[in-house]
């Protein structure tokens, strides 16, 4: 019997999203199907290197996609209790980058 792959997207692909989306890409019964970051440029990158896979600058598409079933958070440690916030309130599974947060309170609120 075989299970549907998880589909996954990525929100940052500047420093570490990069390193991130290529293990996910190996990961077996896994398919990324969206790349999200605010550049463009960094966008534009990783378009070239997985062309099939749609780009957006607006995390909010992400979370309005119900396909999308788990986010991997690769964005500044400023920003990562927001957006995990947002995936979780969204109903996604969260992998966020270490550190989950700046703050142990923002932890605990997660």
């Amino acid at each position: 019997m075989s299970s549907s792959p998880v589909r996954l997207a990525l929100v940052g692909v500047g420093y570490w999203g990069p390193n991130l989306l290529r293990a996910a890409s190996d990961l077996e019964d896994v398919e990324v199907t969206v790349l999200c970051d605010s550049s463009a440029a960094a966008l534009a990158l990783q378009g070239r290197r997985y062309p099939y896979t749609p780009l957006t600058q607006h995390v909010e598409d992400v979370l309005a996609d119900d396909s999308v079933d788990a986010v991997i958070v690769a964005t500044p440690v400023q920003t990562h209790h927001e957006i995990a916030r947002r995936c979780l309130q969204a109903g996604k599974h969260v992998f966020v980058e270490k550190p989950l947060a700046t703050s142990s309170e923002d932890c605990r609120d997660l």
